[in-house]
């Protein structure tokens, strides 16, 4: 069950304490210790044996919800506030403190939590947003033992996370930007899930068809797009000049436009008048960590020893503000351009002004291919670290962008059974309902949406593509691949660990 994420300790704990009761076993009078027999065992006790009546086997994920950032922009103040600087302390690290308080008071209750969820609106709040606090509060790991649990065997759970990503995007590669960091920022590891995903499947010529050729987002959102789609597709060992030109063109006037009145001297960029784009890229890599840091770094103007400072103070308070990959450690400590570059994108108030301005730019049929390029080497990469993908086809049919249940991305993310002969990564995929309320559905409907689109699949000479016994072995490892993405389930099977 997914449920609100309160702000305070006891609130959640009680929202979670009545729904642990609401699904109590209804047994029969004489059954002995019921509630706590059945969720320790899954069984119930009475005083001739086992009661017949088997328990419903509930857990929980907390979520998130995605707001845009509602920052104003009236007259330059001396320091805008970081991004989503109010939404983070209001909202967000109350939630994470109100959590993590009930772990330490309350662990039995707390250990019925087993994932946490960002959802909601995607478009104007990146993953950047909930990176350090989803780092922080799956920090505390099944090793820690808690003294407050009674039972010498029960250890403070793993938190698995689930992100919607993908979803509501400007430009795909705006989407695929956002997966890629989700799983960078939030260090996502195997059996966590990414929600929606549509960026990463849907066909990107019929998507920009359907857009007529152009799309419209904000300044920054295309100079971040571009740099990534560039730095990403070199990283895929996938080189196409002409794309590249085009891009690097579109990189160079739009950090021009919007970071003009702050450009470098030329000494500081080994004469260039603006930083490359690797340069870009290590900053972009930085908005994983706490922006708030970064002030206070600039106003020390000593990085290491203000890094010192902070753990001498207190080395496990902000030891989740900051990411652990060792390239963004090498950056954040010894890259004083990118710093630069990534305290601007937060603090100046004319940057972030002007690359809110909307703008419109035209696709070129050799960019859809490069995005098609990248869709695959990312399929590939997550299929590899065993990260999932829920998918909703009511939901994903309705917000996006095919009109046709043949055209789901489920396809081209596995389609281990159709004896389909096409080159798939072969990526842990399940069927959802996502807001069943919302899209009048339940998991049998969008189970039967999928059957039938594949059934109604024909050739171009009328010819049905699938046979009816390989669409019902297709759905069913869908099906399996869903119960195996239990979070639950990967808890019993791995003892506490992460992986399938």
């Amino acid at each position: 069950m997914r449920i609100g994420f309160k702000k305070n300790t006891n609130d959640l704990k009680e929202v979670i304490k009545y729904y642990l009761n609401y699904f109590k076993t209804k047994c029969s009078e004489d059954c002995i210790g019921c509630p706590e027999y059945v969720r320790k065992y899954d069984i119930c006790k009475t005083k001739d044996g086992i009661c017949s009546k088997k328990p419903i086997k509930s857990f929980f994920v907390l979520f998130f919800h995605k707001i845009k950032d509602k920052y104003k922009y009236k007259k330059p103040p001396i320091y805008a506030p970081y991004r989503h600087e109010k939404f983070i302390k209001e909202d967000v690290k109350p939630r994470v403190e109100a959590f993590l308080k009930l772990r330490k008071l309350h662990p039995k209750i707390a250990n019925h939590v087993y994932g946490i969820d960002a959802c909601s609106q995607e478009i104007g709040c990146r993953p950047e947003v909930f990176a350090p606090s989803f780092r922080k509060i799956r920090k505390t790991t099944p090793s820690e033992e808690i003294s407050l649990l009674k039972e010498k065997d029960e250890q403070l759970r793993f938190i698995h996370i689930t992100y919607h990503a993908g979803e509501d995007f400007l430009d795909i590669a705006d989407g695929l930007r956002a997966i890629d960091e989700a799983i960078r920022f939030n260090e996502m590891q195997h059996a966590d899930r990414i929600g929606h995903a549509l960026a990463l499947g849907i066909n990107p010529v019929d998507h920009y068809k359907s857009k007529g050729g152009k799309i419209f987002l904000p300044r920054h959102d295309l100079l971040d797009n571009a740099m990534w789609v560039i730095v990403t597709l070199r990283h895929c060992q996938q080189f196409i000049p002409d794309v590249f030109n085009e891009l690097e063109q579109v990189f160079r006037e739009q950090y021009i436009y919007i970071y003009g009145a702050n450009l470098p001297s030329t000494e500081q960029f080994n004469g260039a008048n603006l930083p490359s784009i690797e340069q870009f890229y290590d900053a972009w890599l930085l908005r994983g960590d706490a922006p708030y840091h970064y002030k206070k770094i600039r106003d020390n103007n000593d990085f290491n020893k203000y890094l010192q400072g902070l753990s001498i103070m207190n080395p496990n308070k902000y030891n989740c503000d900051f990411q652990s990959d060792k390239q963004v450690k090498n950056i954040r400590e010894n890259n004083f351009h990118a710093r630069e570059l990534y305290y601007n994108y937060h603090y100046n108030h004319d940057v972030r002004k002007k690359g809110d301005e909307t703008i419109e730019w035209k696709i070129t049929p050799r960019y859809a291919h490069a995005i098609k390029l990248l869709q695959d080497c990312m399929q590939q990469y997550i299929a590899d670290h065993g990260i999932g993908i829920e998918c909703n086809p009511s939901s994903n049919y309705l917000i996006g962008t095919f009109k046709d249940y043949s055209k789901h991305p489920m396809f081209r993310f596995n389609n281990d059974g159709l004896g389909d002969e096409t080159d798939n990564a072969m990526m842990q995929i399940s069927i959802n309902t996502d807001d069943q309320g919302v899209f009048e559905t339940d998991l049998e409907n969008e189970y039967a949406l999928i059957a039938c689109a594949l059934e109604n699949m024909t050739d171009d000479h009328g010819k049905k593509i699938y046979k009816q016994n390989n669409i019902y072995k297709y759905i069913d490892n869908v099906r399996q691949m869903g119960v195996d993405q239990s979070f639950m389930l990967i808890e019993r099977n791995t003892g506490g660990q992460n992986g399938y």
